[in-house]
């Protein structure tokens, strides 16, 4: 898993506080490894104005993200332009991301908030031969050569022409990634960095309501290897792990075999039959 994030700042506006958090934090057992910095800490960096040049030439290398109920404006320049979560209920300043107390912080959430400051894609999950991370628009290449190796399978539709897929895949990280907080991910071989394929959770209307789906698709060179249950048995241990939903659902052709019974394999039971020559399955992950 990615290793952004080496350093957490905790600036308050009660001193008291702040102690308070940053002890809760380091008794973190999965911080422990990180530093945790309250203010006077930082002030003993050295001058703000030296130590912002230097952050500055150093970024996005720095790895610290700001934890604060301050306003921006009340914010000292150590900690200005970095990776931010707001604290409390009544949190007024410009970070992305707030939360109400430390328990949600862990390092995944971590590396949720740096990558999405710095726009670098996220590492999702990572397993003995694979590992799961967004897309970017420099994988388009990569991912091209997985779809020409599935060009006559009918179930898997063809990506764009490149400049309307440039442009789809900028929307694509921008809304799925940066909005919903998934969306599908790359599927990347360990041994070699290759990209075998994708797979993640999507958005499907289901009964009239926003459903969660989990899709895949692996390059035919490398099918009947195991990967496409290695990489979604990940992403079902990511949803439990994340609380992202009770249940996900999974649609794939009546005839395509493979996929039906890899859904039986996973835990997906029938939900509906037959829809348009597609079956629905669900599974459960609070079961």
């Amino acid at each position: 898993m990615q290793k952004n994030v080496r350093e957490i700042a905790v600036i308050m506006q009660d001193k008291e506080k702040e102690y308070k958090i940053c002890e809760k934090l380091r008794r973190q057992p999965e911080l422990r490894d990180l530093k945790i910095l309250c203010r006077e800490q930082l002030q003993s960096l050295g001058p703000s104005e030296t130590f912002n040049k230097r952050l500055k030439r150093l970024q996005p290398l720095a790895g610290r993200v700001l934890l604060t109920d301050l306003q921006d404006t009340e914010l000292p320049e150590v900690v200005k332009n970095i990776p931010s979560i707001g604290y409390g209920f009544d949190y007024r300043g410009s970070a992305k991301y707030v939360v109400e107390n430390t328990d949600s912080i862990d390092k995944m959430y971590l590396e949720t908030v740096y990558c999405r400051y710095y726009r670098f894609p996220l590492e999702i999950a990572e397993t003995d031969r694979l590992i799961l991370r967004e897309m970017q628009l420099a994988d388009l290449d990569s991912l091209y050569e997985v779809y020409d190796t599935l060009r006559d399978c009918p179930y898997i539709e063809p990506l764009y022409e490149r400049a309307e897929e440039e442009e789809f895949t900028r929307q694509y990280i921008k809304n799925m990634y940066g909005f919903f907080e998934h969306g599908l991910w790359l599927v990347i071989r360990k041994e070699d960095n290759k990209v075998i394929g994708r797979a993640g959770i999507e958005n499907r209307e289901i009964d009239g309501e926003l459903q969660k789906e989990l899709g895949y698709l692996i390059g035919k060179p490398w099918q009947g290897m195991g990967y496409a249950a290695e990489a979604c048995l990940a992403i079902l241990d990511y949803v439990k792990e994340r609380e992202l939903c009770s249940h996900l659902f999974l649609c794939c052709h009546q005839k395509n075999i493979p996929s039906i019974s890899l859904a039986q394999k996973l835990g997906f039971t029938v939900y509906a039959e037959d829809i348009d020559g597609m079956n629905l399955y669900i599974y459960k992950s609070n079961a």
